[in-house]
């Protein structure tokens, strides 16, 4: 599988749009993909806003070829997620085996389409279908420094 670290490279900095999540609430996004750490690991910092200000949620990736980690305000602890990239504009993050439908299931997905990078979550509860939950289309508001 190819490495997802250049793919992300290319997108360090801000990137900002709005959304709707699981609640139909729209919400302002954040997403800081800072430049790698090393060749192997990148972090992004992802925020959602109500217009209330009301995070409805935030979250820290530690992303590296094969495996990521996640710390949110949506979940306890610190979450494991395997890693595919399965073209060269697509970065899918995975939680939990999709096909059990007796287990929380979630994927992160990553999608460039020419200048926007399409964020989305999707999840399911035990016996729900793993569907999108909340997604935005996000456009690049910083570069990083040079």
């Amino acid at each position: 599988m190819p490495n997802p670290i250049p793919f992300l490279a290319t997108l360090t900095g801000a990137w900002q749009g709005t959304g709707l999540n699981h609640d139909s609430q729209p919400y302002t996004a954040r997403l800081t993909i800072a430049p790698p750490i090393n060749p192997a690991a990148i972090t992004t910092h992802f925020t959602a806003t109500g217009a209330d200000g009301t995070t409805y949620h935030t979250e820290t990736l530690l992303i590296s070829p094969t495996a990521a980690h996640s710390a949110s305000n949506n979940l306890p602890g610190i979450v494991p997620f395997t890693v595919s990239h399965p073209d060269p504009d697509t970065l899918i993050l995975t939680h939990g085996d999709l096909t059990d439908e007796s287990t929380f299931r979630e994927t992160i997905t990553f999608h460039l389409t020419g200048q926007t990078l399409h964020q989305t979550h999707a999840w399911a509860l035990p016996t729900e279908p793993l569907q999108a939950r909340s997604t935005a289309p996000l456009h690049r508001i910083q570069s990083p420094a040079p």
